[in-house]
């Protein structure tokens, strides 16, 4: 899938990705490497909603070039307020990538075990072999710390309005706490 990736990259073309955990993600490709790649996310309505970082071996099927795949990425890439392509510049390992989006980003949504799991978390870090994170709860507020294996990462989900809104949440949950104190 290297070769496709590069193709679409290079093009600029927005895709359908079939995983082989049967999800799909409709996107451009911001980036890759031999092992990772990060998917600018597309919806149906036709709006940037952040990225996605998955497996390369993960990616089955890719579909593009299709007129309603051009046609949303007319809508999407003419909007004024579409937000600039993400890209990232080391995909070389997820320890590499953990470390750039636990500086940028506020909140990820974690994905294991082929995404039949999956943590929104907060205060992530990472070594050679683990992640550990704050876990949040539907409230915002930090619901324990998780760990597990990084070879057990599959996928992570960050920027997106899923995201940004735990992201308010946990703003919020802290705020609360520090006016109780």
């Amino acid at each position: 899938m290297w070769d496709v990736l590069q193709r679409l990259h290079c093009e600029g073309q927005l895709a359908f990705l079939e995983r082989d955990t049967g999800r799909t993600l409709c996107g451009f490709v911001g980036a890759f490497s031999n092992d990772l790649a990060l998917i600018n996310v597309v919806t149906s309505e036709c709006r940037f909603d952040g990225g996605v970082v998955i497996r390369t071996d993960d990616i089955e099927f890719v579909r593009w070039g299709t007129r309603g795949l051009r046609t949303r990425s007319g809508a999407v890439l003419e909007s004024p307020t579409a937000p600039e392509m993400l890209t990232m510049a080391d995909l070389s390992s997820w320890l590499t990538v953990i470390d750039r989006l636990a500086v940028d980003e506020p909140v990820l949504t974690l994905h294991r075990e082929n995404d039949s799991e999956w943590h929104v978390a907060t205060n992530i870090t990472a070594t050679t072999e683990r992640v550990e994170a704050e876990e949040l709860a539907e409230d915002g507020t930090v619901d324990g710390t998780i760990v597990f294996k990084l070879s057990d990462l599959t996928r992570i989900d960050f920027g997106g309005g899923y995201e940004r809104s735990y992201a308010r949440l946990s703003r919020a949950a802290r705020q609360r706490i520090a006016d109780t104190k």
